[in-house]
C-alpha cells in the first residue's frame, strides 16, 4: 500500500474487525461514541473512506478468514487463540501517532530530591515522583511502567522527606 494518498498526504495504518469482536470490550462504547471507531457497512465503504486500494484489502479479509476456518495462522504457523471471521459490518479506527508518555520534566537524584536547574543541587525540602519527573528511564520506557514509578518513587520521596525532618 502507498504511503501517501493523491493528495500528497501521508496514509496511516487503521485496524478494523467484525461487530462480534466488539462485544464486552471494555472501551468500545465510548470510542465508538466519540468517534475514534467508526462503523462501515461494506468492505467498499471502508476502503474509500480511509483510502486503501479495495482489491487488496478484499485479499487479506479473505486470507484471514480462510486461516479462521483452518484454525491456524498459516502466516506465522501458529494455532489462534480465538476465531472470529472479519465480516461486514466492520468496526475500525485509524492508527495515528499521540503522546504516550512524557519522558521530559522535572529532574530528580535517588533521593528523589528535585534539581535546580540554575544550581544543579537539590533544591532543600521539594520531592518529586512518578510522571511529573523526567530521566528516570532515559531516552524511552518500557509500557506499564507507571504505576511502578508512582509508587516506588513515592515511597522514596515519602522516606527522604522523613529522614529531612
Amino acid at each position: 500500500m502507498k504511503c501517501v494518498d493523491q493528495q500528497g498526504k501521508p496514509v496511516m495504518p487503521f485496524g478494523f474487525c467484525s461487530e462480534e469482536t466488539t462485544v464486552n470490550r471494555p472501551g468500545f462504547k465510548a470510542s465508538f461514541r466519540e468517534g475514534t471507531v467508526k462503523k462501515f457497512d461494506t468492505v467498499e465503504v471502508l476502503a474509500k473512506f480511509y483510502g486503501a486500494p479495495l482489491e487488496p484489502l478484499k485479499q487479506q479479509i479473505a486470507e484471514w478468514n480462510k486461516m479462521v476456518a483452518a484454525g491456524k495462522d498459516e502466516l506465522f504457523g501458529r494455532p489462534l487463540d480465538k476465531r472470529v471471521e472479519l465480516k461486514a459490518p466492520f468496526y475500525a479506527m485509524r492508527f495515528w501517532p499521540k503522546l504516550h508518555y512524557c519522558m521530559g520534566g522535572i529532574g530528580i537524584n535517588d533521593q528523589v530530591q528535585v534539581i535546580s536547574t540554575k544550581t544543579c543541587k537539590p533544591i532543600p525540602h521539594l520531592y518529586a515522583a512518578g510522571e511529573i519527573t523526567g530521566g528516570v528511564h532515559g531516552l524511552d520506557r518500557l509500557g506499564s511502567c507507571s504505576s511502578t514509578d508512582c509508587l516506588v518513587m513515592g515511597r522514596i520521596a515519602g522516606r527522604s522527606v522523613a529522614a529531612n525532618l
